[in-house]
């Protein structure tokens, strides 16, 4: 009795595996059978057809553009009649190397015949047209070009028609193959049925009641009851079972007991600490329904909580950039831990500045449940930081002049236009001019960071194309790359891809991005800089990276902010201002867009940023 159920379900499910396996068996032959027969109308014939049509197109082109030229003595539509001729000659070629049927050698021999003819018309009736006028040559068009396009078209028509009565005997050929096919299945198919609809009854009062009662018990465990317990007279595999599930049932109820109170205890623990956070939390599942709100969070929005569970976000916080912000986590997620998003709020005529962090949220799986979004004040910083960029902007227009006079007054003396020179006066005066230039970029590089950050500098954004872009930054690095022994990996997008961007000022930021590259890889032949595009629903992502000595970890999240700079190691990694980044942030910033950093000491540096694809 111990094996009794095990018997019966080999013996059964053997069976329906045979019957199975001799359906399959007869479905995998009609449907090769059926396969190879439309298989030979689509070699045979259907090329063929293809090949006869479009000669037939072609050659009506070619009339069009005779009848233009000799109407309206145009000499440039003689292009197309060249065109389609090429045309006709290429589907011709093809339909010769397709010959299938019957009586088609000869029908294209005729065409080769008649169209040859017809082009040598073509050659006397612009003889005739030059030498002896519209009037004749048109005369001579109706006389002799016409009937031999006629001749042309007629020819093609035969191919045409040969090659589709032959696919419609192939056709009804398989058709009746696969009715007869059909029939033959069906009965197979009812025979199998009715084994099996045997088979299950006959297992029903033996093994399915006895399941039936077990799946009920385990819809009240999952439901929270556990006080459930099923009878365990017999002694085969469900009487087992029932004896297990017995077990199982009473030890859930304990664990029930104990574990409510340690989940309930760590749950009010968790609230308490985000009440207790001043930045305000949101907490959104991944239909971008609210689940959590911290009491900053309720006060900020003037919500609760308890009204506003499980709606969507954009219901209870209608703020576009903020929810924004949450899709981005989303979009981005295979690129960046976290989005991070500076934003203004205007509230009784005050403006106020927040940073929103966003991360995604994900199991065990990987699979996302959640974003958690933090929203930082950070407007006393940016009343600092405009205070700082507009005293940076004052005194950076304060130094130019007497840059500029410095720069004239070296170039002077180096010219030796106020007198002689000594050497070493002329290496001290070389020094002064160098360090001048240096400061006078730092200046130019500070200036162009104050007019972006105040808006003052206007984006010309346009429709442009990705690969031109990607060309143009390039182009200066390839020479430096090699002459560096750095490998430059560039895998440009296989087709062409337009993007809403200035191209001067993304050219900027990708130019500023390589050059830290340059600066940074090995220069021992073991360098490498790699430059690819990845597409992501409506926007590309731009990655540059190298394989240098990496960012530390703690100037990671400054590394876009003015004047940071990685310890220098090397008089090669000399000459940056620290302020290409931060140019390059604002830029993308003013397209509404984003770069982010990612980066492992002694790995090397991967910079990444998007653009919006032009939808037109």
């Amino acid at each position: 009795m111990r094996r009794t159920i095990q018997k019966k379900l080999v013996l059964i499910f053997s069976v329906l595996f045979g019957t199975v396996l001799f359906i399959s068996f007869l479905s995998i032959y009609n449907l090769n059978y059926l396969s190879l027969a439309i298989e030979n109308i689509m070699k045979a014939n259907y090329r063929s057809v293809e090949n006869a049509q479009n000669m037939l197109i072609a050659i009506e082109r070619q009339d069009s553009a005779e009848l233009e030229f000799l109407f309206t003595e145009n000499d440039a539509v003689i292009e197309n009649y060249y065109k389609y001729q090429t045309v006709f000659i290429k589907e011709l070629g093809k339909a010769e190397s397709n010959i299938t049927e019957t009586g088609e050698e000869e029908i294209i021999n005729a065409i080769y015949t008649s169209y040859n003819a017809y082009t040598v018309a073509f050659d006397e009736l612009r003889n005739t047209f030059a030498k002896e006028g519209a009037s004749k040559a048109k005369e001579f068009y109706f006389q002799q070009a016409f009937p031999t396009f006629e001749k042309v078209k007629a020819s093609c028509r035969d191919l045409l028609a040969l090659n589709q009565n032959a696919m419609v005997t192939l056709k009804n050929h398989a058709s009746d193959y696969s009715r007869n096919s059909g029939i033959f299945m069906i009965i197979i198919t009812v025979i199998a049925c009715a084994v099996g609809v045997f088979s299950s009854f006959f297992l029903i009062k033996r093994i399915i009641s006895p399941l039936r009662l077990l799946i009920a018990k385990i819809k009240k465990i999952a439901e929270g009851d556990y006080k459930q317990e099923l009878s365990e007279k017999g002694s085969d595999e469900i009487a087992e079972l029932s004896t297990e599930f017995n077990t199982m049932a009473k030890k859930l109820s304990g664990y029930e007991e104990s574990n409510i109170k340690k989940i309930m205890l760590e749950k009010k623990k968790a609230e308490k600490i985000v009440d207790t956070i001043n930045e305000a939390i949101i907490v959104t599942d991944k239909d971008n329904r609210i689940i959590v709100l911290n009491n900053t969070a309720e006060k900020f929005f003037d919500v609760r909580l308890s009204e506003v569970m499980n709606r969507h976000f954009l219901e209870v916080i209608k703020n576009e950039e903020i929810f924004q912000c949450v899709q981005e986590a989303i979009k981005f997620q295979d690129f960046r831990d976290k989005v991070q998003k500076n934003i203004s709020i205007s509230k009784e005529e005050e403006k106020s500045y927040y940073r929103v962090y966003s991360k995604v949220m994900k199991d065990y799986e990987s699979d996302i449940f959640g974003v958690v979004t933090l929203i930082n004040d950070i407007t006393k910083m940016k009343e600092i930081e405009k205070m700082k960029t507009e005293f940076i902007s004052t005194v950076s227009h304060e130094f130019r002049t007497p840059l500029t006079s410095m720069r004239m007054s070296a170039e002077l003396i180096l010219d030796e236009t106020a007198g002689k020179i000594n050497e070493k006066q002329r290496e001290l005066l070389t020094i002064i001019k160098e360090e001048e230039s240096k400061l006078n970029t730092l200046v130019n590089d500070l200036l162009e960071l104050s007019r972006v950050e105040s808006g003052k500098i206007i984006m010309d954004i346009r429709s442009c194309s990705l690969n031109d872009l990607l060309e143009f930054s390039t182009k200066p690095f390839i020479f430096q790359f090699k002459e560096n022994h750095i490998r430059f990996d560039f895998n440009k997008p296989k087709k062409d891809i337009k993007v809403k961007a200035d191209f001067s000022k993304i050219g900027l930021v990708i130019t500023n991005i390589l050059g830290n590259a340059l600066r940074y890889a090995p220069k021992d032949g073991e360098g490498v800089v790699s430059l690819y595009v990845k597409e992501v629903n409506s926007s590309v992502v731009i990655s540059i990276s190298d394989n240098g000595r990496g960012i530390p970890f703690e100037l990671q999240d400054k590394i876009f902010e003015k004047f940071t700079q990685l310890p220098e190691q090397s008089s090669e990694e000399k000459g940056s201002s620290g302020l290409g980044l931060a140019i390059s942030k604002e830029i993308l910033k003013a397209h509404g867009n984003n770069i982010w950093v990612i980066s492992t000491p002694g790995k090397g540096t991967k910079f990444q940023f998007n653009l919006n694809k032009d939808k037109h």
